[in-house]
């Protein structure tokens, strides 16, 4: 990364909030002026920032403007926020002419919905998606969601029955911001996630890891853990096959998707194209590939600069959240791990082999409000 920086060198944070903290941390640590936006005129980022807009992430027009204003040009722009600031990021870099996802697809992306149909339309392996105007062509079970909101795990069922879908669709409806939802095929499966970026149409695949949840109904997210070789494949040629068939050309992704071990298919479900939270890239990617820097390279991406290439998974690794741990009253098996980390927000195993791991899974998961699957046994 270039380090001969000009006086008005900045890179723009789009949001301010706690969440952004690492972003902003990382943009001043690789020697950038950060500007960063929130509607929150005392967001944490605020007093780190070199420049503050009190403009919410939600209004790339205003930030814009008043960029205009200032007489500054950011370099980059990026976000850890999920949904609509990823369209502000598109828009901001469009009107800069800088490197980033297209506005067109940061839209398709961000909404369930849109994002779902099309990939049915263009055979990307995910689930199918059913009409709420045709609801007797519908093939129980099916999983109802909401297609448009901010609110993670928010209003989602599983229905077995035709009785269960106006109350499942009600939910859902009255928490998605345009209210539409999504009534899909109930995958059966593990949760996992291809992390991968693009850079001029070419994907450099990070890793794909899987996701420890509460389970049916809520999915609510326990932690990650490293992934068997096949698995991992078999995620990041289903993330490579998107990529071809929306024809992405520049981003940084994480696709969230279903596995099936029985018919050895991953489909997906939701992509996500920000700096993602959950502990994933500030804590759980850099602990099982030796330190690699996730911000880093989404800065050098930002400015079309050569990536860092990734060294493969070196650790078997699970992650769990202290707040969950205890939220859910989890019991932690004491056995088979070669190294505990504990810190105040998260609990890191390292094991010797991908076989350990999964042995300590299966002691871990066979406790009450722990999964990582929902199929049946």
């Amino acid at each position: 990364m270039n380090n001969i920086l000009f006086e008005n060198d900045y890179i723009l944070s789009v949001g301010a909030g706690k969440n952004q903290l690492p972003l902003i941390k990382a943009i001043k640590k690789y020697g950038y002026k950060v500007i960063s936006c929130d509607k929150n005129p005392e967001a944490e980022g605020k007093s780190i920032s070199n420049i503050f807009l009190n403009i919410s992430s939600h209004e790339p027009e205003n930030i814009i403007i008043e960029l205009g204003l200032l007489n500054v040009k950011p370099k980059a722009v990026l976000t850890r926020s999920t949904g609509i600031p990823v369209v502000t990021c598109a828009i901001i870099a469009d009107s800069f002419n800088l490197s980033a996802l297209d506005i067109a697809t940061s839209k398709l992306l961000i909404h369930k919905n849109k994002f779902t149909t099309n990939n049915n339309k263009l055979n990307i392996p995910s689930p199918k998606l059913f009409c709420k105007e045709h609801l007797q062509d519908i093939s129980f079970p099916v999983f109802i969601k909401p297609a448009y909101t901010v609110v993670s795990h928010a209003a989602m069922s599983v229905c077995h029955k035709f009785d269960d879908l106006a109350p499942a669709i009600a939910s859902a409806k009255a928490v998605s911001t345009d209210g539409s939802v999504n009534i899909e095929e109930y995958l059966i499966g593990n949760d996992i996630a291809s992390i991968d970026f693009v850079q001029n149409k070419k994907i450099q695949h990070l890793v794909s890891i899987g996701e420890i949840s509460t389970g049916a109904p809520h999915f609510d997210g326990l932690g990650w853990y490293t992934l068997d070789r096949t698995t991992s494949d078999i995620a990041s040629s289903s993330f490579a096959t998107l990529k071809h068939k929306l024809n992405l050309s520049h981003g940084f992704f994480q696709t969230a998707m279903k596995y099936n071990s029985i018919e050895k298919t991953a489909k997906i479900y939701e992509i996500h194209a920000e700096i993602g939270g959950d502990l994933v890239n500030d804590v759980f990617i850099p602990h099982i590939t030796n330190g690699y820097d996730i911000f880093k390279n989404n800065i050098s991406l930002s400015l079309n600069e050569k990536l860092d290439s990734c060294t493969k998974v070196i650790k078997f690794a699970i992650i769990l959240f202290r707040k969950k741990i205890k939220q859910y009253n989890l019991s932690i098996p004491k056995h088979t791990y070669v190294q505990a980390v504990e810190h105040k927000d998260y609990l890191t195993f390292d094991f010797n082999s991908q076989k350990d791991l999964n042995k300590y899974l299966y002691n871990l998961t066979s406790q009450k409000n722990v999964s990582i699957t929902n199929r049946e046994n």
